[in-house]
């Protein structure tokens, strides 16, 4: 257990209690998570939220795997399907080298319950890279010390970052470019991906609708037409995201 930069008694050198938000590392034995993405270096896994049933933990995950990496998002999931704590595992949707995914898996080897019942409030999807879990959480400096004490029994734990935390920004849980993908049709993502790789975004433009068409295999109306919808969809979530940021939410 590391956390360097917390005082003996278990704070961060703050006096009260006010919330802080903590970056934290995780590692424990026999977990799919880590498990699957040691074994392939460049393959990331998301756990968007999950749920306690009697039996077993069911989670929503979105698995993608880095563009330069040996990493391979078929074998990714295939391996995810193979783990001794994974019963279950259905594709909700699946677009290039990115997945989500539904999977119901076991307690035996994970934190959740852990955390569940600690102190401990994760603000931000759990991610998971290169046999590492990185958690967002809130915690109260004076329970810094005893919630760690209890985490490890299970885990290797290091805090990584210590910073204050501001009630009046809007947590979410999916960052914005989950957020985007999800709002996205597949037709809109191509085109948008496309596009930006043939220079339609570049000023002065190395490409024309008409070219990014061509390529797609499709009439120019309709190709403009994927392009704005996809465009409308990204600028108004990141004014979204910019009016609640600055609170000039309506």
């Amino acid at each position: 257990m590391s956390h360097d930069t917390i005082n003996d008694d278990g704070s961060d050198g703050d006096s009260g209690d006010d919330r802080k938000r903590y970056n934290i590392r995780l590692r424990h034995d026999g977990c799919w998570m880590v498990d699957v993405t040691e074994s392939n270096p460049g393959a990331h896994i998301i756990e968007k939220a999950f749920y306690h049933g009697e039996e077993s933990i069911k989670t929503d995950i979105v698995v993608f795997v880095d563009d330069n990496s040996d990493a391979d998002i078929d074998e990714t999931i295939e391996e995810i399907s193979d783990h001794p704590d994974v019963h279950h595992l259905s594709i909700l949707n699946r677009l290039g080298d990115r997945a989500r995914l539904m999977i119901y898996y076991d307690d035996d080897h994970s934190v959740n319950s852990t955390i569940a019942n600690s102190d401990i409030m994760p603000i931000e999807p759990v991610r998971a890279v290169n046999g590492v879990e990185h958690w967002s959480v809130l915690m109260v400096p004076s329970d810094v010390g005893s919630t760690l004490t209890q985490l490890e029994d299970e885990c290797d734990a290091k805090i990584q970052s210590i910073r204050g935390f501001d009630s009046t920004e809007d947590i979410v849980f999916t960052d914005i470019i989950e957020q985007i993908n999800d709002q996205l049709s597949p037709r809109q993502t191509e085109s948008l991906l496309v596009a930006e790789e043939n220079g339609y975004y570049n000023w002065p433009r190395h490409a024309s609708a008409n070219d990014i068409a061509d390529e797609l295999g499709i009439s120019g109306p309709t190709c403009l037409e994927h392009l704005r919808k996809g465009e409308h969809k990204i600028v108004r979530t990141l004014i979204d995201a910019l009016q609640k940021r600055h609170g000039r939410t309506k």
